[in-house]
């Protein structure tokens, strides 16, 4: 409901929902449908209490991706589990599996999104940018007990423009706005209570 209320009176809230591995129903790497997945599930719910919204229009994917084409630039979004990592280093994998899913599908979109690995990366490829999402989980009792790693709170946030802006060109753009008191108080309002508020450096 608090997020409700920031959205604007006029335009459209777009929302793409990806599920990830930590809600699958079966064994691990098990061969199951995507909507065999707990994730999926709460996505069917949320999407079932939005749809009298008209202001959110939410996106379930019923595919392990999503290509999402928007004014300026195509996305592909997948969670990331797929991916094989080499000595727990998953940038050379996911490098390989997205190049894979490209020639699969025949387009080259701009930006690909994944998450999983719960660490925030971005690197440029000739072909378009590759992007990690962090976590707002931070470490966990398994991230320190099983695998002695962890990463500071995080989530990724950048805009593209319709006049197909690079990713650098919209975040410079922006970053002067997100920046002003008034931008940092509305971030404010969205980070869940007992959390130290973010701010957008």
């Amino acid at each position: 409901h608090r997020t409700l209320a920031l959205l604007p009176k006029k335009g459209r809230l777009r929302v793409f929902w990806v599920p990830g591995n930590h809600g699958r129903m079966g064994r691990k790497k098990e061969a199951l449908p995507v909507t065999s997945n707990f994730d999926w599930m709460i996505g069917e719910y949320i999407k079932c209490w939005l749809r009298k919204e008209p202001r959110v229009e939410f996106s379930n994917a019923t595919a392990p991706y999503m290509i999402v084409q928007r004014p300026g630039a195509d996305f592909m979004v997948l969670h990331g589990d797929a991916i094989r990592s080499w000595n727990s280093i998953p940038w050379y994998g996911a490098e390989r599996h997205v190049r894979r899913m490209r020639d699969m599908l025949g387009m080259q979109p701009r930006y690909t999104l994944l998450g999983h690995v719960h660490t925030p990366a971005s690197w440029d490829k000739a072909n378009g940018k590759i992007i990690f999402n962090g976590t707002i989980v931070g470490p966990s009792a398994y991230s320190v007990n099983q695998l002695a790693i962890g990463t500071q709170p995080s989530q990724t946030i950048f805009f593209i423009h319709p006049d197909g802006w690079t990713f650098e060109q919209t975040r410079d753009a922006f970053t002067p706005l997100l920046q002003q008191p008034r931008a940092q108080k509305l971030i404010r309002i969205v980070v869940a209570s007992g959390w130290e508020p973010a701010r957008y450096e």
